[in-house]
């Protein structure tokens, strides 16, 4: 911190940014709040390749705990800049091409939590943005396929 109080660690203050984001929308991070429609394993295993699924765990933990098969990692801590990226920036860094606003995403993390977050900033951005409640711990207990261990999307640096 400097003198000012000015937070100078850049990831410290995207955490600050993406907090401020959710608190002007109305979601206190401490309460879940949202005004979007969740979806249910049974649509989400049947509509599946017609979505864009973003995982918002931390890449280690698609690497420990495993990764719903075809999602793609782009962490909590990281979507709103990601999806402020150029185009081309968005593809090299996470391996998929930039959703447009009009794309249906679905956000989902290991219990539901973040993925609420998630799903209220894109929202918040105008990105059409549902929200995987039951999230990676109900894909696996209904059975649905799973990579393990996960394997997110290295950029090549």
């Amino acid at each position: 911190m400097s003198s000012e109080g000015v937070v100078e660690n850049p990831k410290f203050q995207r955490l600050i940014n993406v907090r401020e984001r959710l608190q002007c929308i109305g979601c206190d991070p401490s309460r879940h709040f949202s005004t979007m429609a969740d979806i249910e394993y049974a649509e989400l295993s049947t509509t599946f390749p017609d979505l864009v699924v973003f995982d918002v765990r931390n890449r280690y933990e698609l690497e420990e705990k495993g990764q719903i098969l075809g999602s793609h990692c782009v962490p909590f801590v990281e979507l709103e800049s990601a999806m402020d990226m150029a185009e081309d920036a968005f593809e090299a860094k996470y391996g998929l091409k930039k959703p447009t606003k009009t794309t249906p995403i679905v956000t989902h993390c290991t219990k539901g939590g973040r993925a609420r977050k998630a799903g209220d900033l894109l929202k918040s951005m105008g990105y059409n943005a549902r929200v995987y409640a039951g999230s990676f711990n109900d894909w696996k207990a209904n059975g649905g396929p799973v990579l393990n261990p996960g394997k997110p999307f290295a950029p090549l640096n």
